[in-house]
């Protein structure tokens, strides 16, 4: 069985160290969720009281199920449908539904990435921004093409010298671009606000179902635990690669990614005197006009959307990457193969939300497209498939087998509380916001 694994793996691919792995994997987390996402959501739900919600639903969440993602991976060396398949036969139609749901998350996600280089452009050249005006040409069904070829080049080179190689390179220029413009908010008039906004809870705040319902489906979307990519990118570790550190350099590095996002945000919000609950439009309505009354604020813009093109495209790499690999477990296929298949239905499938914000202004039941995609798939296909890995690998399967791969002491008491934890408190927490969810959109 073992020997099996390890041929799988060696076909597959394979990282080439830890630190290789680890970039990828935190190139993975962090994307839109932590740049553009976690400021708006912090915003909307009074900042303090959200981070400090988020914080614990990270702890305590995200980081059993990240471990036990990654672990099962690497036990079964496959794809979210090739691993579901091991651990459970009848759980292959679950692994089927996450690789789908991802790859449909995938399609729209990859129309906002190119809104990202699309306002780098207007920044660099110095164009007035205009949303509006952006949204009324073809140029969301052009950019996003390119974030597609962008994307589709990194991964067609594999493992190693693809989404490894992306992940080194980018990273640290997305590490330090945000760092530089949180250290300029930082000397901004609203910096004091900002921070105090941020960091300092109103606890009454802690006993709205609502702030933590958010908080929990905050940390799910920015670790990208149940999309099936950390049990992808588990498939390639190594076996001298250790599971539990691992996974705490990664959650540590999002969160403080999220935690610094915040810092570069807000300070600027208040600065201005901008609602900071302005929902999804602050980064490319409000920001953009911010930047142009900013001393060298195009500088600061460009780099800015820069970085969440970046941050974007490293979370696309992985999406791809995931579906890729149930495709190719699911028929037998090289990765390769599974990858020139995607593409072209991505391209299909993306068209649909980009002309949502063209000329064409295509709708659902008057409601944009990729508004739709984004309501349906980013917020109830997420929590699903979040809900649908935990049943899986805490409740069908064997989880002290997968625990094994952790590492000593699986079996003593701090593997069994993991465990607890995992089928308990992560489900059960799972659920609650899933329900909380289905309620708020009743």
């Amino acid at each position: 069985m073992e020997q099996d694994s390890t041929k799988q793996k060696l076909a597959r691919g394979a990282w080439s160290s830890q630190a290789g792995f680890i970039a990828a994997s935190v190139g993975s987390a962090v994307g839109l969720g932590n740049v553009w996402r976690f400021p708006y959501v912090a915003g909307e739900n009074g900042g303090g009281a959200f981070v400090l919600a988020y914080l614990i639903s990270v702890a305590l969440l995200g980081v059993p199920l990240m471990m036990f993602e990654f672990a099962a991976g690497r036990r079964h060396a496959g794809g979210v449908f090739g691993v579901f398949s091991a651990i459970a036969p009848r759980a292959k139609y679950a692994g089927a539904g996450i690789a789908v749901i991802a790859f449909l998350i995938l399609s729209y996600y990859a129309v906002v990435a190119g809104w990202t280089l699309g306002h780098a452009g207007i920044m660099g050249l110095g164009i007035e921004p205009d949303f509006e005006v952006f949204s009324d040409s073809w140029a969301s069904l052009a950019l996003f093409g390119v974030s597609v070829a962008l994307m589709g080049a990194i991964v067609l080179r594999g493992v190693q010298g693809g989404i490894e190689v992306a992940s080194r390179t980018l990273l640290p220029f997305l590490t330090l671009a945000l760092l530089a413009i949180a250290i300029y908010s930082l000397t901004l008039d609203g910096r004091e606000r900002a921070l105090e906004f941020l960091f300092e809870p109103r606890f009454e705040a802690l006993r709205e179902p609502r702030v933590w319902a958010n908080a929990m489906g905050q940390a799910m979307f920015s670790l990208s635990v149940g999309t099936g990519v950390l049990v992808t990118y588990g498939g390639y570790m190594r076996s001298q690669t250790g599971v539990r550190d691992s996974t705490a350099l990664i959650a540590g590095a999002d969160t403080v990614i999220a935690m610094v996002a915040g810092i570069a945000i807000f300070p600027i919000v208040f600065t201005f005197a901008v609602a900071p609950a302005s929902g999804p439009e602050l980064a490319f309505d409000a920001m953009p006009l911010l930047f142009e009354q900013l001393a060298g604020g195009r500088l600061v813009g460009t780099a800015f959307y820069l970085l969440l093109f970046f941050a974007a495209l490293t979370s696309m790499i992985a999406m791809m990457e995931g579906a890729a690999g149930s495709l190719a477990d699911a028929l037998r296929w090289t990765r390769t193969r599974a990858v020139w298949t995607l593409l072209p239905l991505l391209l299909l499938t993306g068209s649909l939300s980009a002309l949502s914000y063209s000329p064409v202004h295509l709708t659902v039941f008057g409601e944009p497209v990729l508004d739709r995609m984004d309501s349906v798939f980013g917020t109830f296909g997420l929590l699903l498939s979040a809900l649908a890995t935990s049943i899986v690998i805490f409740w069908v399967g064997k989880p002290q087998a997968i625990a094994d791969e952790i590492g000593p002491g699986a079996r003593g008491f701090a593997g069994k509380a993991v465990i607890f934890v995992g089928r308990y408190l992560v489900t059960g927490a799972i659920t609650a916001t899933l329900l909380a969810n289905v309620l708020d959109a009743i």
